[in-house]
């Protein structure tokens, strides 16, 4: 007969082995690691042959788009309306991008527009209720409301949920967030942001806002090459106002930016828009391939209302993984399309009830049936004039650029429906 173990040994045995079969090894995180440029949140979905990317233009609130946006039922500001009627444009993109051309206060502060615009929370609550997913930050109303306003607009938007890049409070936030690293769908790609300028209004701390610099750019897309993120996208605040086409300042600073390893270029500023194109560049680091830019996106939406200023568009770029290994072009330019976006300001008999609501350009000008938004005679002809100026203008950037696209692409090109992109 088997001797047996007592009945309190075999169970701590039993707990010993439970223990040691189900235990994994901890990862010790040294001390330093905390601060670091690469992601600690990954914006990632399984992987896919194909992603789109979206940037809006400027996002404005001048002193009228204030007024219309106050409610005197609940005293509060309301944003949704003016955004609504591109709901669905706007949840298109697997990653939406904007430009966020006014800084975040309480109420306390006060609210204005220009020259030195504070705006409310709402504002950015109804960004990301409509699906934007980053806020470039370094524009020349950064510094608008000093530099507590600049930190309170830093923690509203993290407190949102959503990424930023431009701006930041400190040496230490720079240094994590200075290069916004965001993974999605199988792809990786490097953010960096910078502005011309800050109205004369200086930081406290060269680190607060990122001003053009070649010596700094270089140094942040080398390091953000450094990564091998699957593109380096740029986006810049520069520019002469209301010019529709780039000066030589912009010219340079784009081929500055390619020549160290940028593969897409996004500008903004002028408030009018500009013409985009794909570019073969070579860089540094011998690499010779193709490269896209948009010098000026325009009016996302503002109180402005003069020609050209009175709207912009929706830049949408599909990109593709390249399947040839052996190619140093990583990702294929598969489709770059623009949707032109007019904002339709509703007057009121009292001003202060007026609406501001931004119009996918296209739907209201093709649609027969009943649209949400109902258009006076004069109205529609200036959103007719806005898109005709548009589609002008662009007609070149947009067969240029699609000249690039993959080869099952250029044949649905060919024979595309004109509804799709009418030029």
């Amino acid at each position: 007969m088997k001797k047996q173990l007592p009945s309190n040994l075999l169970l701590i045995s039993i707990l010993i082995l439970f223990f040691i079969s189900c235990s994994t090894p901890t990862k010790h995180i040294k001390q330093n690691e905390e601060i670091t440029t690469q992601p600690k949140e990954i914006l990632d979905t399984p992987s896919t042959e194909k992603i789109h990317l979206a940037i809006v233009g400027d996002i404005m609130a001048h002193e009228s788009q204030l007024r219309a946006a106050f409610n005197p039922d609940c005293q509060c500001y309301e944003f949704d309306r003016t955004f609504s009627p591109v709901r669905e444009l706007l949840r298109k993109p697997d990653i939406l991008i904007g430009n966020l051309e006014t800084t975040l206060v309480d109420e306390e502060t006060g609210y204005r527009g220009y020259p030195r615009f504070s705006s409310p929370d709402n504002l950015a609550v109804t960004l990301k209720k409509f699906g934007f997913d980053i806020l470039t930050l370094a524009n020349n109303h950064s510094m608008d409301s000093e530099i507590e306003g600049l930190k309170r607009t830093l923690d509203v938007i993290d407190n949102l949920g959503m990424k930023r890049v431009g701006t930041y409070a400190n040496y230490i936030d720079w240094e994590q967030n200075r290069i916004l690293f965001v993974k999605k769908k199988g792809f990786k790609f490097a953010l960096l942001n910078y502005t011309y300028g800050t109205n004369g209004i200086p930081a406290p701390e060269i680190h607060n806002v990122n001003l053009i610099d070649k010596k700094r750019m270089r140094r942040d897309l080398d390091y953000a090459n450094s990564f091998a993120p699957d593109a380096v996208i740029v986006i810049l605040h520069f520019g002469k106002e209301y010019l529709r086409y780039p000066d030589a300042y912009q010219k340079d600073i784009v081929s500055f930016s390619f020549l160290h390893g940028a593969d897409i270029v996004l500008g903004g500023h002028p408030h009018v828009i500009q013409p985009y194109e794909i570019k073969k560049v070579k860089d540094i680091y011998g690499i010779e391939k193709k490269r896209l830019v948009i010098y000026s996106l325009g009016n996302f939406v503002s109180g402005q209302q003069r020609r050209y200023t009175d709207g912009g568009i929706i830049f949408n770029i599909v990109l593709a993984k390249n399947k040839n290994q052996e190619s140093k072009q990583k990702i294929l330019f598969s489709k770059v399309y623009h949707d032109p976006v007019w904002v339709y300001l509703e007057q009121s008999a009292s001003r202060q009830r007026s609406k501001f609501y931004i119009l996918p350009v296209k739907e209201y000008l093709k649609s027969t049936q009943q649209l949400s938004i109902q258009l006076n005679i004069p109205a529609y002809l200036r959103m007719k004039e806005f898109y005709e100026d548009t589609q002008t203008h662009l007609k070149e950037s947009f067969i240029q650029s699609n000249e690039y696209e993959l080869k099952e692409e250029a044949l649905k090109m060919k024979y595309m429906d004109k509804e799709e992109n009418p030029l």
